[in-house]
C-alpha cells in the first residue's frame, strides 16, 4: 500500500486537471451539504476546515456522516455533494434520497455503483473516481473534486495548485512517517491531541490507525478536552503515546493551548510527538500542507501495521457491519 500513498501528489495533480470541467459548480450557493462516510467523508471535513480558515464568510458547508442531517435545510436551492467511492454506501444513498429534491445543484463523487446510476438517471454532475483502489486511498481524488467545485470560494487556482502539489518533498514525508510509526509502535493505544483547524487531520489519523494498523486510539480536541479527557492521564502509565497535531492559524490560541497540554502529558510520563501544518501560504499552501500530513498518516499507519503484524488492506469488521446493516434495514 505504500506505493499508493506515495502516488498521492501525482494523483492530486492529475485529478485537478481531470475535474477542471467541474470548476465553480458549487459557487454562488449559500448552503452546501456534503454526505459521505469514512474515507469519502474526509474530503468534506477538510474543505469545511479550509473554508473556515480562508473564507469564513463563504458558504455554509455542512458535512453529514449519517443517514440524514441533524436538522433539515431551512431553504430550497442548496448545494448537495454525495460522496461514496463504491457508490453503494447505504448512509450516503439515503442522505441523497432525502435531500436531492430541494437541492439547486447536486454532484456525485464516485467510481460507480448505485450512486452513479442515480446520478445518470437524475442528470446530476459526476466526478468519476478511478476504479480498483481502496476507498481510503482515493482521498486525493475526492479532495480534488470538491476543491474544483469550490475553487473560487477557497481562493485557489487549479493549475497553480497542481504544480504546488507536484513539488511535495516525498522523502521528507517518508522520514516523518517513519518517526511517527516508531513513536507509536511500543504502545497499545494512541492518543491524538489537536485543536481548531487540526481537527480533520486528527480524525483522519485516528481512522488510518484503526483501518491500516488496527490500533485503537483516542481523539482529544482542545480546549474542550481540558475539561474531561485530560484526566485519563491519571491512569495512563505505559498505556499510550500522544501525537499532537498543530495547525498554525493567526489569531488562534491553539498554539498556547497545545503547549500547555504537551507539558502536562510529559509530566505524567507520556511520550509526545508533534505533527505541524502551516497555513501561511494561502489557501493553496494549506491544501498542500493538509494533503502532505495526511500522506504521512497513511504511510505511518501502513508501516505500523507491519510492525504490529497486521495486513493494512483487510478490514473484516467493516464488511460484517455493511452486510448486517443491509439485512437489518432490508436494503
Amino acid at each position: 500500500m505504500e506505493d499508493l500513498y506515495l502516488s498521492w501528489p501525482r494523483w492530486f495533480s492529475e485529478a485537478l486537471a481531470r475535474y477542471g470541467g467541474l470548476e465553480g459548480a458549487l459557487e454562488g450557493l449559500e448552503e452546501i451539504y456534503y454526505c459521505g462516510m469514512g474515507g469519502s467523508g474526509a474530503a468534506g471535513d477538510y474543505v469545511e476546515a479550509l473554508l473556515s480558515l480562508h473564507n469564513p464568510k463563504g458558504p455554509e458547508f455542512r458535512v453529514v456522516k449519517d443517514f440524514k442531517p441533524p436538522r433539515p435545510p431551512r431553504h430550497r436551492g442548496y448545494g448537495l455533494v454525495l460522496a461514496s467511492y463504491s457508490g453503494n454506501t447505504v448512509e450516503t444513498l439515503e442522505c441523497g434520497s432525502l435531500l436531492h429534491r430541494d437541492a439547486g445543484m447536486v454532484a456525485a463523487i464516485t467510481s460507480g455503483g448505485r450512486l452513479l446510476d442515480m446520478a445518470r438517471d437524475m442528470g446530476w454532475l459526476v466526478a468519476r473516481l478511478p476504479p480498483g483502489i481502496l476507498p481510503r486511498v482515493s482521498f486525493p481524488w475526492m479532495l480534488a473534486a470538491v476543491i474544483a467545485m469550490l475553487s473560487k470560494s477557497l481562493g485557489v487556482d487549479l493549475q497553480s495548485l497542481g504544480r504546488l502539489a507536484g513539488s511535495i518533498d516525498i522523502k521528507s514525508l517518508e522520514t516523518e512517517a517513519e518517526g511517527l510509526a516508531r513513536s507509536l509502535s511500543g504502545h497499545r493505544i494512541a492518543t491524538i491531541v489537536t485543536c481548531g483547524p487540526g481537527t480533520p487531520l486528527g480524525v483522519r489519523l485516528k481512522n488510518e490507525l484503526a483501518e491500516n494498523a488496527k490500533m485503537p486510539s483516542r481523539l482529544e480536541i482542545y480546549p474542550e478536552s481540558s475539561h474531561n479527557d485530560i484526566v485519563a492521564l491519571e491512569a495512563s502509565e505505559g498505556l499510550y503515546a500522544a501525537v499532537l497535531i498543530r495547525v498554525d492559524q493567526g489569531g488562534s490560541r491553539c498554539s498556547e493551548v497545545l503547549d500547555v497540554v504537551d507539558s502536562i502529558y510529559r509530566e505524567y510520563g507520556v511520550e509526545t510527538a508533534s505533527i505541524r501544518a502551516g497555513t501561511g501560504g494561502g489557501a493553496g499552501g494549506t491544501v498542500v500542507e493538509y494533503l502532505s500530513k495526511t500522506l504521512v498518516f497513511g504511510l505511518a499507519s501502513v508501516r505500523l501495521a507491519a510492525l504490529r503484524g497486521f495486513s493494512p488492506e483487510e478490514t473484516p469488521p467493516i464488511e460484517k457491519y455493511k452486510s448486517r446493516i443491509k439485512d437489518v434495514l432490508r436494503i
